[in-house]
């Protein structure tokens, strides 16, 4: 096969045009993997956003709950003392079980 120099040079001139295409045609295809992945990363740190909004909620109705246990337990404590005073503590253990309800 007997090649001229000018068609050497179309060759060489293809070549470099497809080796140009394949790069540019990598970024564009990069780009679009670095967006879906940008856009995953977004989505998930909005969902920890949202778990973590829904976490603190509940700590804080834990600690309403907590406040009003201790609110309870003080007048518990109140009552106990009360009743052992008064010494009916040991008569309330005595009372058989069918009598109660």
């Amino acid at each position: 096969m007997n090649l001229s120099n000018q068609n050497l040079e179309i060759h060489l001139l293809l070549f470099v045009l497809l080796l140009i295409l394949a790069a540019v045609v990598g970024f564009v295809l990069g780009r679009i993997g670095v967006q879906k992945s940008g856009n995953r990363v977004l989505e998930v740190e909005n969902e920890m956003l949202a778990a973590h909004a829904e976490v603190l909620k509940y700590a804080e109705h834990n600690k309403k709950l907590n406040e009003s246990l201790e609110k309870a337990k003080a007048q518990l404590q109140s009552m106990n003392v009360q009743f052992l005073e008064e010494g009916k503590d040991e008569r309330v253990r005595k009372l058989p079980l069918g009598k109660i309800g």
